[in-house]
């Protein structure tokens, strides 16, 4: 009976330790993600089902960023380590956090929409470029052409006097054409 007793111990001192494995690993990943992205939404997913948070992983991932619920407490430490602690009051129960990678401004509009879409699903606050921004700044944001675009729209742009110059020269190179063809047909005529 004793034996079966030592093995009932064992088996939970390794959860504990699993669980302090997962912690640590939880912490790491997570410090690593606020030392890696200077842009990220703090949002709290309250009462949404998790269909729909499921959902709203696989547009972010299609997007190419990332979203994670995270442990408060956990959260708190690694904003405290990293001297954030401004942002305390916004981390509350059921708290995610969407850390949007190199286009901010699409994956600002992801978020966004998708907490129109789901009424439980909530912005508490953003963080662009390492600044506080709250969710009218980030509805701002989410409004501005993608990278995308506006990469076009520059294109476009710095096209168009080029564009306008091989008409300029084109047009000469015609109008010499058109004299050298009129000289011609005078001399013909002659």
């Amino acid at each position: 009976m004793n034996s079966r007793n030592h093995k009932g111990l064992d088996k939970m001192e390794s959860t504990v330790k699993y669980s302090k494995a997962c912690k640590d690993l939880m912490l790491k990943d997570l410090e690593e993600k606020f030392k890696t992205n200077q842009s990220f939404i703090i949002t709290e997913y309250g009462a949404t089902q998790s269909n729909d948070i499921n959902s709203f992983r696989r547009k972010v991932e299609k997007a190419n960023f990332s979203y994670m619920v995270v442990k408060n407490r956990l959260c708190k430490n690694v904003l405290q380590k990293l001297n954030h602690t401004d942002m305390f009051e916004y981390i509350g129960s059921k708290c995610g956090i969407a850390f949007l990678g190199d286009d901010v401004v699409e994956n600002t509009k992801v978020v966004i929409d998708f907490s129109k879409d789901k009424e439980p699903f909530n912005i508490k606050v953003g963080c662009i470029e390492g600044k506080l921004v709250g969710i009218d700044r980030l509805k701002e944001i989410a409004a501005l052409p993608s990278k995308k675009v506006l990469i076009s729209m520059l294109l476009s742009t710095l096209q168009a006097p080029i564009t306008g110059f091989v008409s300029v020269l084109g047009g000469v190179t015609r109008k010499f054409v058109y004299a050298i063809q009129s000289i011609k047909e005078k001399r013909e005529k002659e």
